[in-house]
């Protein structure tokens, strides 16, 4: 991976689990919440420096291990794969994949200052790199998607901490073909209309979207929990036509 580490006067609040840090910026300090895209991708290196150097979360060491090691296990290889990166930030995580060996990557974000940032820190990292029109995927996006055939999907701290919607996860799951693998993780307290999304990615498990392979909790260095999940998409369900039958005369 390469040194993306800059000269950052940066500061913490006290307090075990931090949500914002302060970054001497022309002479003054200025607070940066942590789920501030803009201001964090605008500043080259603070992404890197606010959570890996000083908060050291692991999603991304994490997440990377179990993709490669879920595909060892099923006798896949990561030169297979196709991979749609869901809020693909400034390409901490593409990297990543690309020194498993992925060679088709996509990234997708709902920030265009995510897009810039990556272009800018990581130039030709992702083949292709898709921003989120209105908060959704459009048409014309869902073509381009489709166009590049992805195999799998990976959401690293993604799902939530309004960056992805439970229903942006599956709009985009939706696209791919049955077979693919998802790796996906999220914040255990993060929630949805009160769904916290470690319970979103059983829900799909228990509607025949995803056969879930490997599904654990762990703490990030913050003491917050997390879930991970790798899985299958699956098949469509198609009842036999008697079924279908006795259905439509009922």
């Amino acid at each position: 991976m390469q040194d993306h580490k800059v000269q950052i006067d940066i500061r913490f609040p006290d307090g075990h689990a931090p949500d914002f840090c302060e970054v001497m910026r022309d002479g003054a300090w200025e607070r940066i919440d942590f789920n501030d895209c803009e201001k964090i991708f605008g500043v080259p290196g603070l992404y890197e420096e606010i959570f890996h150097r000083r908060v050291d979360w692991q999603s991304h060491a994490r997440v990377s291990w179990l993709l490669d090691n879920t595909l060892k296990q099923f006798n896949d290889r990561p030169q297979n794969l196709r991979v749609l990166e869901l809020g693909a930030g400034n390409g901490v995580v593409g990297e990543r994949m690309r020194e498993l060996g992925i060679r088709a990557l996509a990234g997708l974000d709902a920030s265009s200052s995510a897009r810039d940032a990556a272009h800018r820190d990581r130039p030709g990292l992702y083949d292709e790199y898709f921003v989120a029109e209105d908060g959704g995927i459009s048409p014309r996006q869902t073509s381009a998607i489709q166009a590049f055939e992805p195999n799998c999907l990976l959401a690293v701290a993604s799902i939530g901490c309004r960056h992805a919607r439970a229903a942006t996860l599956e709009a985009v799951t939706s696209l791919l073909p049955a077979g693919a693998w998802l790796v996906v993780n999220a914040g255990y307290e993060w929630s949805d209309g009160g769904m916290n999304y470690a319970t979103v990615l059983k829900e799909m498990a228990a509607r025949n979207l995803v056969e879930i392979n490997s599904y654990s909790i762990y703490s990030q260095e913050d003491g917050r929990p997390y879930a991970v999940m790798a899985a299958h998409k699956r098949a469509p369900q198609v009842r036999p036509v008697t079924e279908r039958l006795v259905a439509q005369a009922g």
